[in-house]
């Protein structure tokens, strides 16, 4: 279901691509093929605080989960992206956590009802410190969106900068 993803993203990318873009313009879609990776094992969620797994927040669930030390900071990495729940088939931005040496996910906000293998994951790890400057600079939950406009000072950034880990090696 990877392909499912990265398929939609290359599709969008492609309709945003218009001859008329000026050249400068960054295609969200596109920064994210280039920058992100597929992650299809998923952790079973733990028992969390309400808090921590509301329906439809999925940006701020993950966001503090990290922060709030329910997971280390230094095995999980926060993930934006877009996932896709298998039965449905339809690829939604999304937010989740990331274990740093296993790839696996950890979701706080979708539920496990369909088991390990029910989803697939799309995204780019950010590190701690840079989820959290961005948090405090933009004084929003969510690195790509504010849920209106495309945060395009991320997108002309270097992935060095906020990486969690690099590209080439996973």
């Amino acid at each position: 279901m990877i392909d499912t993803i990265t398929r939609y993203l290359a599709m969008h990318a492609a309709l945003m691509d218009r001859p008329d873009r000026p050249a400068s313009m960054v295609i969200p879609q596109r920064w994210l093929l280039t920058h992100g990776e597929g992650f299809t094992t998923r952790l079973e969620t733990p028992e969390l605080d309400p808090y921590y797994t509301e329906q439809g927040q999925c940006y701020a669930n993950a966001a503090r989960l990290l922060m709030h030390f329910q997971v280390s900071d230094e095995d999980y990495a926060y993930t934006e992206g877009y996932a896709i729940r298998h039965r449905l088939g339809i690829p939604i931005e999304h937010a989740w956590l990331t274990h740093m040496r296993t790839k696996e996910v950890l979701d706080p906000t979708w539920s496990w009802d369909e088991g390990p293998q029910g989803f697939s994951y799309f995204g780019v790890p950010y590190t701690y410190e840079f989820l959290v400057a961005e948090l405090a600079r933009r004084e929003v939950y969510g690195l790509h969106s504010d849920g209106v406009m495309y945060n395009t000072a991320l997108f002309t950034r270097d992935p060095k900068e906020f990486r969690a880990w690099d590209k080439e090696t996973t």
